[in-house]
């Protein structure tokens, strides 16, 4: 095993952090430090911001991130980095604003440590990237260094996107963990499309529950309507003047949280809860097979149910 492969347990760290205003900072500008020494090996980063940027962004975050640095794959747009999707065609190439999940991070307390290497617009191109496990191996792709960042001690968290292997197969070449989440769970809007109908956000972190924390950053509705046939329908689109109703759940205006610069609705999670639990109960009145997933919450069973069947 080599040297580099240190990654670090990000619920370990917001208790070691708690009330620790100098340890978040020091420990900040130590994986800059470590980006510094080792990158010119790794080649997990594309793009790297101003140490005195991040930790002036640290000393006014808030939320359940709490400060920890994040590395962003270089397919989500930054306004404060350079976004090339691993291309030359885009070298220099600076968005006006963030992805929708950039903002979503920071929003949550996150702190971006920089822009990972990714396979040219997320595709099959091999990168430069090492494996921090064994350097003369693979990290993988295409989010190779978000999974090689956070394996080898970066970031406790990354951010990568999956549209056929491209977040779990470098997260288990590299040793940590991946998470592909259901289509549409979190925001694509913002990240280089590759096939709008697969394309998903990934994460990663070094182990199960701190990549289940990392999820934790808010629920969005912004595709109440994603089928082969309509495509996808954001709430930005519609103007709200009274209740709307999800999933058989009325829901009224001054339930959702909106995203202002980026026109994405959240709703709390007591409410998303009954909107799965009325899907649950449509679900079995329709005959449609349930099954149990691993936070309790009943999801119909799609190997028995597709796009307008029972």
């Amino acid at each position: 095993m080599s040297d580099l492969y240190q990654p670090h347990s990000a619920l370990e760290l917001l208790q070691r952090f708690e009330g620790e205003a100098e340890a978040r900072r020091h420990y900040l500008h130590e994986r800059f430090e470590r980006i510094r020494e080792f990158d010119m090996q790794l080649e997990a980063m594309t793009a790297v911001p101003d140490p005195d940027v991040a930790m002036q962004a640290l000393s006014t975050v808030r939320g359940p991130l709490g400060g920890l640095p994040v590395a962003i794959k270089d397919i989500f747009d930054t306004h404060d980095l350079v976004t090339a999707y691993g291309s030359p065609i885009y070298a220099g190439h600076r968005p006006s604003s963030d992805a929708t999940i950039v903002t979503l991070l920071r929003r949550q307390g996150a702190v971006s440590i920089g822009k990972t290497i990714t396979s040219e617009f997320a595709y099959m191109a091999p990168t430069a990237t090492r494996n921090p496990c064994a350097l003369n191996c693979t990290a993988g792709g295409s989010s190779s260094g978000s999974a090689a960042a956070v394996a080898a001690g970066y970031a406790p968290f990354a951010i990568g996107s999956q549209t056929a292997g491209s977040t779990i197969r470098p997260a288990s070449f590299c040793g940590v963990a991946g998470y592909k989440p259901t289509f549409g769970l979190l925001p694509t809007s913002g990240m280089k499309c590759f096939s709008w109908s697969f394309d998903t956000v990934g994460l990663f972190a070094s182990g199960v529950r701190d990549v289940a924390h990392s999820r934790a950053i808010g629920y969005p509705i912004w595709a109440s309507d994603i089928t082969p046939a309509t495509g996808k329908w954001r709430l930005e689109t519609v103007e709200i003047n009274g209740p709307i109703e999800i999933g058989g759940v009325r829901v009224a205006p001054g339930d959702l949280v909106v995203a202002d610069d980026t026109g994405v609705c959240f709703i709390p999670r007591d409410l998303v809860l009954e909107v799965l639990d009325a899907a649950e109960q449509k679900a079995k009145a329709e005959a449609i097979r349930c099954k149990a997933i691993d936070n309790g919450i009943p999801v119909p069973d799609i190997s028995r149910a597709t796009y307008g069947e029972k």
